[in-house]
């Protein structure tokens, strides 16, 4: 039984996953290390040793010159702290920050390449089973058929108006040009109208067009560049049909 996309998209996932696992959890990692790395601590604590010194040294001047108390080491050290600490510190952060989201963009892309995996691997999935689906549905009513039409192995009169009339043809030429207009492919297009005939007639087809399938499947490889219109009339042709 068919089940939902979403079904065989989580089938997918786990099935890709082991591919994927190892990479996200090394760069989930990185990233842990990077939000707490000791060489951004140590810059950091290196910048406020810096700072300390430099205002120790600025109030030991100002005192030495007797201006210790009044607004000179203030106004020095506030301009230390705008022209060198505080941009250093800046730095430093935005150095660390730019190197964790370049991981954060990194795990972000291999989330979306997983998830586009694991989405295909599903929708082949999902196809595989619609196909056995139709096939399995094509054969029952095949089936059936079969046993409207008695058990005699004859086509029931209306199957035989139909091919005496062109009907069955008719229509196995428009199954045949709607395959060909969606895939562009003659050898698929004709399987197409080969597989109604077959399936609908129960092969009882005369042995003369049986043959002409056959040649007709592969003569027809040949005309792969010619107009749709002029594929169908040598189809016909082949079949003594009327166009």
């Amino acid at each position: 039984m068919v089940q939902t996309i979403e079904y065989y998209n989580k089938i997918g996932d786990q099935a890709v996953a082991p591919s994927y696992d190892i990479q996200t959890g090394e760069l989930n990692s990185q990233i842990a290390g990077a939000q707490n790395d000791p060489y951004y601590t140590s810059l950091l604590s290196g910048l406020e040793a810096t700072k300390n010194r430099e205002f120790s040294g600025i109030e030991s001047r100002a005192a030495q010159r007797g201006v210790a108390y009044g607004n000179i080491p203030s106004q020095a050290q506030g301009a230390y702290l705008g022209e060198k600490y505080l941009p250093a510190v800046a730095e430093v952060k935005k150095t660390q920050s730019d190197y964790i989201n370049n991981l954060k963009m990194k795990l972000a892309d291999l989330r979306a390449q997983r998830a586009s995996a694991a989405s295909e691997y599903g929708f082949k999935l999902w196809q595989t089973d619609i196909d056995r689906e139709e096939k399995a549905k094509d054969r029952a009513a095949a089936a059936a058929r079969s046993a409207s039409s008695g058990s005699s192995g004859e086509l029931t009169d209306a199957q035989m108006k139909a091919l005496a009339n062109n009907d069955a043809y008719a229509y196995a030429r428009n199954l045949m040009a709607a395959e060909y207009k969606k895939t562009g492919g003659v050898s698929s297009s004709v399987e197409k109208a080969r597989n109604y005939l077959e399936t609908n007639y129960r092969g009882y087809l005369p042995a003369e067009k049986k043959t002409q399938w056959s040649d007709a499947t592969r003569s027809w490889q040949s005309f792969e560049d010619d107009p749709i219109d002029s594929i169908l009339q040598k189809a016909l042709k082949s079949f003594g049909a009327r166009g």
